[in-house]
């Protein structure tokens, strides 16, 4: 992994880390190294709006509370209500930065960050600090996030120790649904062997995947988690991890590079594994063996 990043990232520099959701380090590099994160830290407004949603008596009421939405990004545009459901979904799937800086002006950036190391884990490294589309990392302070923080959201989403199933629910029902899109090239290839599109097909179905990327220039991150499924005796179950990672600074970027596109050679060997757990290699296969359990 630190080989092909070299290849594709010209001086700043860069990280990642890959977690299971039982506590395993399975692969980091620099992962306690401050970046800037632009929109991925957006995850953790999210946790702190479905946080407050959940402990209302009345979630689908508080979900539509109205939020003053600031036309500029620096304040003083003009605003106009849209119900907090709405604004959620925008700032998540849209990556809108507007939307983001309503959540932050209603909720206030210090309850975030401290919804962010009460329930993310998420250490004084990483914080929120200013508004989004106004300054960037040339505030005073920036925002600032680590691989292994970003990562830990989502590890103890997986564990299921970050909210509690409803709220749990909720919070990756605003995700934007891409399906596994960052994954299939890679999936596509460990498939050749054990079964080919129809196995690929198969897999990319039973897999469970959220993920907020963010990019300022040339200051890229993201961070997710993702579900592989796994033969268990005569069940299918699923392999949870976490996973983060980022480019800061750099002078250049090979044409073309999508940093969330490098999530699926991160998880190249999980993949593999999960693959293998469902029956051997099409060559070595014997008549009647299929690579589907269920």
């Amino acid at each position: 992994m630190v080989a092909l990043l070299n290849e594709r990232v010209e001086g700043g520099s860069y990280g990642f880390v890959l977690l299971g959701t039982e506590g395993s380090v399975l692969a980091s590099w620099r992962a306690g190294e401050s970046f800037y994160p632009a929109s991925s830290i957006k995850v953790l407004y999210l946790l702190e709006a479905v946080r407050w949603v959940g402990s209302q008596e009345d979630a689908a009421a508080a979900l539509r509370s109205p939020l003053p939405v600031d036309g500029n990004g620096c304040g003083g545009g003009g605003t106009r209500l849209e119900p907090l459901e709405e604004v959620l979904r925008a700032m998540m799937q849209q990556s809108d930065n507007l939307r983001a800086n309503a959540v932050g002006d209603h909720f206030g950036l210090a309850a975030i960050n401290r919804t962010a190391a009460a329930l993310g884990g998420v250490s004084a490294e990483s914080a929120v600090a200013h508004r989004f589309g106004c300054g960037g990392p040339a505030n005073d302070p920036p925002n600032r996030m680590t691989a292994a923080d970003l990562a830990g959201v989502y590890q103890r989403y997986g564990a299921g120790t970050l909210l509690d199933p409803a709220a749990a629910d909720r919070f990756a029902s605003f995700f934007l649904d891409a399906g596994t899109g960052i994954l299939d090239a890679v999936v596509a290839e460990e498939s050749a062997a054990w079964g080919g599109a129809d196995s690929a097909a198969w897999f990319r179905s039973r897999v469970d995947l959220i993920y907020k990327a963010g990019w300022w220039g040339t200051s890229l991150s993201v961070g997710g988690y993702v579900g592989l499924p796994r033969r268990v005796g005569a069940s299918v179950a699923e392999r949870g991890l976490a996973f983060a990672l980022f480019v800061s600074e750099a002078e250049a970027v090979a044409p073309g590079f999508d940093l969330a596109g490098m999530v699926g050679e991160l998880l190249r060997e999980e993949i593999r594994a999960a693959l293998a757990t469902f029956g051997p290699p099409l060559h070595v296969r014997w008549p009647g063996w299929g690579p589907y359990p269920i």
